[in-house]
């Protein structure tokens, strides 16, 4: 069994002492005598837990308290003053004051003296308290504040719900979206259920920058995070930053993306100034959630530094190319993480066990004009559907320019991803090609469907129409196949255009021609 930890050398934590408030020095410091069971007694100067209240007046040397200092100071002495309590020792100050919580049968005098206004929450106690007790103060001091109680009572702050033009982010509000991107551990985009795509950040966190030490930790943090991409997730708005919104976000399995992120060591948590309620409301939690970190070593606290990300450009140029596809083809398939959509059908895509970066051209469809009006409604449907989602890629040849052309499958589906391009109209297929991707007959099967049901490329495909100009395409074919063949037939000494006429010829000769 574990030895009991202890205060000032003799007071344990786990227990709680008899005591008696025999002095009130300011509204957060009280001095108690302590008494043990064995009959003996102890005075000491003690801070109130969880509390900081405004400093108050002193007689002796004759120095002015600050507002509403000497109204703290008087509300604990007549609450506390001369009471039986019980006291738990739960830590010291930086000048080695200890910390007690104090108990007493009308309730928490922490919490009932932030609720009139009179003190706010400690932040600098907050791993003392612990999130569940510093949640119930900060909650404390937010009613305070909206009922403009003691010295909130003069406090002038706009009320700024959301910024100009914006409907959606309101403060308080909770909301439903989806991870869209994610662009570093603390920022994200995320898709709101009326297609908008917003950019936003997790409010009291901060990821590495990349120019500082810890960058290097920024591609684990941002793969820790990717995992979620494509995930509905819970929104509430705790502020604005440069009219971008705060927020905090709740996944699928209940927990808190901020705390996962700053637990793993991927982020820390903003240590807020005074006064300033721009901050998430598991502030607490996320200072809880850094010591764990920092006590288990983990990302940005490890002693450990990940060796730089290198990837190889494998799509540099037609000549690197080249190198990788032999090997790409011999693996069949490849496992990656689809990390930007260039066009309608290319895809950059990660091959980070092989540490390749590629171009993709999606085999067996037709390019479309980069000026066609459906090329940008593509690539927002691709954004949204594959960005940054694991992949698997089926490479088979390379084009001119360095791209690798084959097969995308997203996520563990069998089913190629030009299927689903082919089936909403985005994507026509090219038949001279086709047939190398191994789903002739799905790709044909899924733009007939597109085409009976007029979408995308389709909308206005009229099958008889486009009969009549295959037709004409095929004629014009065999009219300059005809045409090419003409241009090398050898003359012929009998034919027409010499107007010979065999009619003409002596019968003996006419007979051995014949003949």
């Amino acid at each position: 069994m574990s030895k009991p930890e202890l205060i000032k050398g003799r007071f344990r934590k786990d227990l709680k002492y008899r005591a008696i408030i025999t002095k009130v020095i300011a509204g957060d410091r009280i001095v108690s005598e302590i008494h043990f069971d064995d009959q003996t007694t102890t005075e000491l100067v003690t801070l109130i837990a969880g509390i900081r209240t405004p400093r108050s007046s002193d007689a002796k040397t004759g120095t002015a308290g600050e507002p509403f200092g000497d109204e703290a100071k008087k509300y604990i002495e007549v609450r506390l003053n001369n009471q039986r309590v019980h006291i738990q020792f739960i830590g010291t100050s930086s000048t080695d004051v200890p910390i007690v919580k104090v108990f007493h049968p009308a309730g928490n005098i922490s919490e009932k003296i932030i609720l009139d206004g009179l003190a706010e929450p400690s932040d600098w106690q907050s791993s003392l308290i612990g999130p569940q007790g510093m949640q119930l103060l900060r909650n404390a001091e937010r009613t305070a504040k909206q009922q403009g109680k003691g010295q909130w009572k003069s406090l002038v702050k706009p009320v700024v719900s959301s910024p100009a033009g914006s409907s959606t982010f309101k403060v308080g509000s909770s909301i439903d979206a989806t991870i869209h991107r994610v662009v570093s551990p603390d920022t994200l985009e995320v898709e709101l259920s009326n297609g908008n795509v917003e950019l936003v950040y997790l409010t009291s966190t901060r990821a590495p920058r990349a120019v500082e030490p810890a960058g290097v930790f920024l591609p684990q943090g941002r793969e820790f995070v990717r995992k979620y991409v494509g995930k509905k997730v819970k929104l509430v708005t705790d502020a604005f930053r440069n009219e971008k919104p705060l927020v905090s976000i709740t996944l699928p399995n209940g927990k808190n993306l901020a705390e996962s992120i700053i637990l793993n060591g991927y982020a820390t948590a903003i240590r807020h100034r005074r006064g300033d309620d721009d901050r998430a409301n598991n502030w607490d939690s996320l200072l809880e959630a850094e010591e764990a970190s920092i006590k288990e070593k983990k990302g940005i606290h490890s002693t450990k530094i990940p060796e730089p990300e290198k990837l190889i450009e494998a799509s540099q140029d037609a000549n690197r190319s080249k190198i990788h596809l032999r090997t790409l083809q011999n693996k069949i398939k490849v496992k990656g993480v689809l990390e930007y959509v260039i066009s309608p059908n290319r895809f950059r895509v990660v091959l980070p066990k092989e540490s390749i970066r590629l171009v993709l051209v999606l085999g067996g469809l037709s390019s479309l004009p980069k000026d066609s009006p459906l090329s940008g409604e593509i690539i927002k449907f691709n954004n949204k559907n594959i960005l940054q989602r694991d992949v698997t890629i089926e490479v088979y040849d390379a084009d001119k320019v360095g791209g690798f052309i084959g097969n995308l499958y997203v996520g563990t589906s069998t089913r190629p991803y030009q299927i689903e391009l082919l089936s909403k109209g985005y994507a026509q297929v090219h038949d001279g090609s086709v047939h190398k991707t191994k789903f002739e007959d799905a790709f044909f099967d899924a733009e007939e469907d597109a085409q009976d049901k007029k979408l995308g490329l389709w909308v206005n495909y009229d099958p008889e129409e486009a009969e009549r100009q295959f037709e004409a395409a095929e004629e014009k074919r065999r009219l300059k196949y005809e045409e090419k063949n003409a241009k090398f037939r050898k003359p012929n000494a009998f034919d027409d255009d010499e107007d010979e006429d065999l009619e003409n010829i002596p019968e003996h000769l006419r007979n051995f021609i014949v003949r």
